[in-house]
C-alpha cells in the first residue's frame, strides 16, 4: 500500500490523519511522564518523538489548551490535594 493510500484509508477509518494520531500518542506519554517523573520537559519531548521543543509545545497546547510547563503544575496540584 503506497504512503498516500494509507493516509486516505487512515483519515477514512478514524477521521483523523495518521500524523494527528501519532501526535496524541506522543502528547499522552508526554502527559505520563510529565505525571510522573521530574524530567525535563526538553528531555520529555525528545523522548516521546519530537524533534523540537517548539513543535511540542505547540502540539501540546492544540490536545491539551495548556502548556507542558501548566499541565505538571496542574497535576502535582491534583495529587496534593488527593
Amino acid at each position: 500500500m503506497s504512503e498516500s493510500r494509507f493516509s486516505r484509508y487512515f483519515r477514512k477509518e478514524t477521521g483523523n490523519s495518521f500524523t494527528d494520531f501519532v501526535n496524541q500518542i506522543r502528547v499522552n506519554k508526554a502527559c505520563q511522564l510529565l505525571t510522573e517523573t521530574d524530567k525535563y520537559i526538553s528531555t520529555i519531548c525528545y523522548e516521546v518523538g519530537f524533534n523540537t521543543v517548539a513543535n511540542f509545545n505547540r502540539r501540546f497546547g492544540e490536545l491539551r489548551d495548556m502548556t507542558p510547563t501548566e499541565f505538571r503544575k496542574n497535576a502535582k496540584m491534583r495529587y496534593l490535594h488527593s
